[in-house]
């Protein structure tokens, strides 16, 4: 879907594509979703991504009447959520609108009587997608997740093993960063640049495993403590 949706915006400048993030209301502890959500595709005309309990319809928008097609989709989409026993949470419903101009354009949808709000970024499963295509959104809040579980870290392993720090550091902070990266990447000097500062912070941690071992010479070199007669 991203790889389509980047194809679209870079040779057609000023392109628009409308994505309509949908969201169900448990849904899916009533009704067998792997047969209701496999149905849904021959209901719209717009494309579709389905995962989870979460599907995005988007369209490449040109004129009036290709919003009016989505639109028509997402009433579509709720009269089969009404048939088929399914609510959809409007709340949990955003429109964005991809396009790498400045001029935006907002055309209003409507789902169950609620008007969709438009976001500049939508969270799609745990990768933070921006409007405009880049990453500095998402790499901004990867970094301070990474950043403040490193900190975390760096309290509560200060006296640990080498062993035990790396181990933390591949499983708690690492994932944070590049959770992911199949589908998005740093892509500019700012952002790599970001993430250098976090690895640079790890090399400061590593400094722990040094002041420990130090630590532990010294006590090996200190004479043991008189016993008590």
């Amino acid at each position: 879907m991203l790889d389509k949706w980047a194809a679209i915006v870079d040779q057609k400048p000023g392109a628009h594509i409308h994505a309509v993030t949908l969201d169900w209301k448990k849904a899916f502890d009533r009704v067998p979703h792997d047969r209701l959500l496999s149905k849904l595709s021959y209901y719209v005309k717009a494309q579709i991504a389905q995962y989870a309990d979460d599907v995005t319809l988007w369209k490449q928008i040109g004129s009036a009447e290709d919003a009016g097609e989505l639109h028509d989709d997402l009433d579509a989409v709720f009269a089969w959520c009404a048939s088929n026993g399914m609510e959809l949470n409007a709340a949990k419903c955003h429109v964005m609108d991809v396009i790498r101009a400045k001029n935006a354009l907002h055309t209003p949808y409507i789902v169950g009587g609620a008007v969709l709000e438009y976001n500049d970024t939508e969270r799609i499963l745990g990768v933070h997608v921006s409007n405009d295509l880049r990453w500095n959104k998402h790499t901004d809040i990867a970094r301070g997740k990474a950043a403040k579980v490193l900190s975390f870290a760096a309290r509560n392993l200060y006296g640990c093993t080498p062993r035990v720090k790396r181990l933390a550091y591949l499983t708690m902070v690492k994932p944070l960063m590049f959770y992911g990266t199949p589908a998005w990447h740093p892509s500019t000097q700012s952002n790599i640049q970001k993430f250098e500062r976090v690895q640079n912070r790890v090399r400061s941690v590593r400094a722990w495993a040094a002041h420990f071992r130090k630590s532990e010479k010294r006590a090996a070199d200190c004479p043991p403590a008189a016993q008590p007669q």
